[in-house]
C-alpha cells in the first residue's frame, strides 16, 4: 500500500507590464484615467483581456502538469476561494478553507494574530 508522505504544490503568479518604458507608461496612465473619468468606471477591459489571453496561453503551455487557475468551489454548500487560501497559506503557513465573503480579501486570510 503506497502512502503520499509529501506533496509539492507550486504555485505561478502572472504579472503583466503593458507598457515598460517610463513615457509610454505615462502616456498610458492618462489615457486609462481619460478613459475612466469619461465613462465613470474604473475597470480597463482591454488590460483584463490581455491579462486573460495571457492566463490561458500560460496554462496550456504547462497542461502536462497539470496547471490550472485558482477558482472558486462549493463544499457542503457553502462557497470557497481558493485565491484567499492561497494568500491565508502565505501569510499563516497552512492549509484552510477560507470561505468566500463580500468584503475584502484582507479580512478573510488573517485566521491568526502573529505578534513579532
Amino acid at each position: 500500500v503506497s502512502q503520499e508522505l509529501y506533496r509539492n504544490d507550486l504555485f505561478v503568479s502572472l504579472l503583466w507590464n503593458p507598457a515598460s518604458d517610463k513615457t509610454e507608461q505615462l502616456a498610458s496612465f492618462f489615457q486609462r484615467l481619460a478613459k475612466a473619468k469619461k465613462t465613470q468606471s474604473e475597470p480597463d477591459m482591454e488590460a483584463i483581456r490581455k491579462i486573460e489571453e495571457l492566463s490561458r496561453d500560460f496554462i496550456q503551455d504547462l497542461e502536462a502538469y497539470g496547471a490550472r487557475l485558482l477558482s472558486i468551489y462549493e463544499h457542503d454548500g457553502i462557497l470557497f476561494s481558493e485565491q484567499s487560501e492561497f494568500l491565508h497559506q502565505l501569510v499563516g503557513g497552512r492549509r484552510e478553507r477560507i470561505p468566500l465573503t463580500f468584503g475584502t480579501i484582507a479580512s478573510t486570510i488573517y485566521s491568526d494574530r502573529v505578534i513579532f
